[in-house]
């Protein structure tokens, strides 16, 4: 069914290329009318300082779950790594060695600490709200949206109380789903070895050969304690299946699935496709940033790569903006306002 609608949606119609040639140029001309630029610079500047606190705060609260934090500190990096290129990986080593120093330090953390840590992280939230609700005002809307700078004090109060706790939800969300990742392959390994090891089963699948020949690939298969974090492949799908969600949650759920999957299919496969071909951009920049940044050039390729990111994010929320303004073409001008 979910194949069926992505195929309906775009490969079973005339003139394939002509209409997505139209709907990458609509996209662009959102993006390019609502600043997306400047809302990109805007978003990196907010992670820039939001990242450190932001990962304390994720790895104290998957502390609660987890007695080994070492590990849990270095498969959260090395996930973060999957959206970095490998020539350009200083940037976020150096946040991991803060990010070390902070959590191992004698000192304990304290409420107090906390408040502070979620409120420093939910900025960067802020900043992603703010800007999806620039890219979801159009023509087709009308003039006030949720995030729209209201004449009445206390609407915007409950609008920020609102922000805040979306950004909360999305961290302890990210904790969870962080938190299964890791919890589901020693799940997996336990039941493999017991299904490897069981002794009746392998007399089962040495008396009959049709249920050996069944069976073979799945007692020879060996599991990675980390196959999540290590596996590009495996890392890709968590990051689709949380993103989709997430962009149908931002925009209540008036996003279709088939309509999710296509934008974060813009946005991951941006990603990860720039990430394989970040060379190029450095075989023609990188002389330019030793002689004028020396030994920081690769802090500075950092700061490129996170605008780049965060342009394909914003990006990818413009495609979604389109499926949603084609949608008001046929109701009249109903309106539908991003969370």
């Amino acid at each position: 069914m979910f194949f069926k609608a992505l195929k309906d949606k775009f490969f079973s119609r005339k003139n394939f290329f002509c209409r997505v040639s139209i709907f990458i140029f609509e996209s662009c001309k959102i993006f390019n009318e609502r600043q997306g630029s400047m809302l990109s610079s805007s978003a990196t500047f907010y992670f820039i300082l939001t990242i450190v606190p932001l990962s304390l705060l994720i790895l104290r609260l998957m502390g609660i779950f987890f007695v080994d934090v070492i590990s849990v500190f270095e498969s959260l990096f090395n996930l973060g790594l999957k959206f970095f290129p490998d020539i350009a990986p200083q940037m976020l080593l150096k946040v991991k060695d803060l990010v070390r120093s902070a959590l191992f330090a004698k000192k304990g953390y304290t409420i107090i600490n906390m408040g502070i840590l979620f409120w420093s992280s939910v900025a960067f939230f802020n900043s992603i709200w703010q800007g999806i609700s620039v890219i979801g005002k159009s023509p087709l809307l009308s003039s006030h949206t949720e995030f729209s700078v209201a004449e009445n004090s206390n609407m915007m109060s409950v609008t920020q109380f609102k922000m805040y706790l979306r950004g909360i939800f999305i961290i302890f969300f990210s904790v969870i789903l962080l938190s299964v990742i890791l919890v589901t392959p020693p799940l997996l390994q336990g039941l493999l070895k017991f299904v490897q090891t069981n002794p009746l089963i392998q007399m089962m699948v040495e008396s009959f050969p049709a249920l050996k020949e069944l069976l073979g690939p799945l007692l020879r298969f060996k599991l990675s304690k980390n196959f999540f974090v290590k596996s590009d492949i495996a890392s890709f799908l968590v990051f689709f299946l949380y993103l989709t969600f997430i962009y149908r949650w931002i925009f209540s759920f008036r996003l279709k699935k088939v309509e999710a999957v296509i934008s974060v299919l813009v946005f991951l496969g941006g990603v990860f496709g720039a990430r394989q071909v970040f060379w190029l951009y450095l075989r023609y920049v990188r002389e330019g940033l030793v002689r004028n940044y020396g030994d920081y050039y690769t802090i500075i390729l950092g700061l490129v790569w996170i605008y780049f990111v965060m342009s394909l994010f914003y990006f990818s929320m413009c495609v979604a903006q389109v499926f949603i303004e084609k949608k008001f073409q046929s109701k009249d001008n109903q309106q539908i306002v991003p969370l």
